[in-house]
């Protein structure tokens, strides 16, 4: 321990001298929010840098793309619950046949999903939802045919039958969605100036993603920029140096969008792309080929070829017709190869079913034999006849066959009004016996 001495300096340090006293510091900066912000973009552009700034980045978005989709399916899980319980209460009051009915089969989503609706709509009409439940020839056909349809095949069979209802609403509020587009508004000069420059900044950006490989992205942001650009039209006589701006930018955002589609294999999206783009030059050799390419990935192959002549009569005028002439030769061999294969492919894949016997006869024939022996409801006969298997067909894009709502989901359309693709494949028609 230091002890100190009268008048002199406390023992025990070196020299016996007290140690310097630190500077003192100045007056403390006051920061502002500028100055942070500057500090923050500072970094990120710093941290943008680093060879692992991107895969970090597209790890944050993941993750914050999974923590969306987590809280969208708790929220659905939790009106779930709240609309099973409100029918669960509703059903108190009826009938003991109704409650045998429905007992067995009240598990199943899709007869949830449907006992709410009925709900819902007594409420809001101020029905009697027991009322309606016995005496509503429709809705006890339609709780009937989800009973023997469990009772015949189980859960499998509901699910293949959720999956189908499932594409046909999801059809038809694409249907809806569509009828809601509203018509190009007229452009101000100012704000064509604006979109202009944004749609400047998605090309840019998107090329460098589609450079880079990411196409999911880069395809997102050619989306963002067409999206933009097509809900605005330039008027006016005068203005037809800005008519032509915004043209130009589109049809660029357009055939870069398809691109991106083909690279992705998302042919329907890069066929959709290429037309619209066509809708604003219909003599765009790069767009005529996109279509081209979209429809051989789909297995339009008439199409396809006609596209390809299409390209070639636009070539003769092509400053680079010699390239382009050479292109449209290999394409038409690419696209002999793709349609010989996907005989070949079509035809051992059917020939191969029919020996192991998992077909039926044609469904078309069962229901015009069923309407002629019978005065029951259309749909119900529909449904009592799809009951005994799932109907199939093959999608000439890869030979495999597939359900109407797998057509629905990747061609649109809907129950009552199928897809092209599907009525042009009614010779490959068969049930499957599940």
């Amino acid at each position: 321990m230091a002890l100190l001495h009268s008048g002199g300096l406390p023992s025990g340090l070196p020299g016996g001298s007290l140690p310097s006293a630190p500077p003192r510091l100045g007056p403390r900066k006051t920061m502002t929010v500028d100055d942070l912000d500057a500090k923050q973009q500072d970094f990120w552009a710093d941290f943008m840098k680093r060879p692992d700034a991107k895969s970090a980045y597209a790890a944050q978005r993941r993750l914050m793309e999974k923590k969306r989709r987590w809280l969208e399916e708790r929220q659905k899980v939790e009106e779930r619950a709240e609309h099973r319980k409100q029918v669960a209460d509703a059903l108190e009051e009826a009938p003991a046949e109704t409650k045998k009915l429905i007992a067995p089969i009240f598990h199943l989503r899709i007869v949830e999903d449907y006992l709410w609706e009925v709900l819902d709509e007594c409420v809001k009409s101020k029905r009697s939802f027991v009322e309606r439940l016995r005496i509503d020839p429709k809705v006890h056909a339609e709780i009937l045919n989800y009973r023997e349809n469990f009772q015949a095949g189980g859960e499998a069979r509901i699910e293949d039958m959720e999956k189908q209802l499932q594409a046909i609403q999801a059809a038809r509020l694409l249907d809806e969605e569509k009828k809601k587009e509203l018509k190009p508004a007229p452009i101000d000069i100012h704000t064509l100036k604006e979109l202009l420059e944004y749609a400047q900044q998605c090309k840019y950006e998107g090329n460098e993603k589609f450079r880079e490989g990411l196409y999911e992205e880069a395809l997102f942001i050619y989306s963002q920029g067409d999206e933009a650009m097509r809900r605005w039209i330039v008027e006016g006589k005068s203005l037809k140096n800005e008519h032509k701006w915004l043209t130009d930018n589109r049809l660029a955002c357009l055939k870069n969008k398809a691109q991106a589609a083909l690279r992705l294999e998302l042919f329907q999206t890069a066929l959709e792309a290429a037309g619209a783009a066509l809708a604003l030059d219909d003599e765009d050799h790069k767009a005529w080929y996109r279509k081209l390419q979209a429809e051989k990935g789909l297995g339009k192959f008439s199409e396809a070829e006609e596209s390809l002549a299409r390209l070639e009569n636009i070539a003769q005028w092509c400053p680079d017709r010699q390239r382009i002439m050479h292109d449209c030769d290999l394409e038409r061999k690419r696209l002999k190869a793709a349609r010989a294969k996907h005989k070949a492919d079509t035809q051992k894949m059917l020939g191969s079913a029919f020996e192991a016997g998992v077909f039926s006869i044609d469904r078309e024939r069962e229901l015009e034999e069923a309407a002629a022996d019978s005065d029951e409801d259309v749909e119900i006969k529909r449904r009592r006849i799809l009951s005994k298997g799932i109907e199939r067909r093959v999608d000439p894009a890869d030979g495999q066959a597939y359900t109407l709502e797998e057509f629905i989901t990747e061609y649109g359309g809907r129950g009552d009004k199928p897809p092209v693709e599907w009525d042009n494949a009614h010779h490959t028609s068969f049930i499957f016996k599940s």
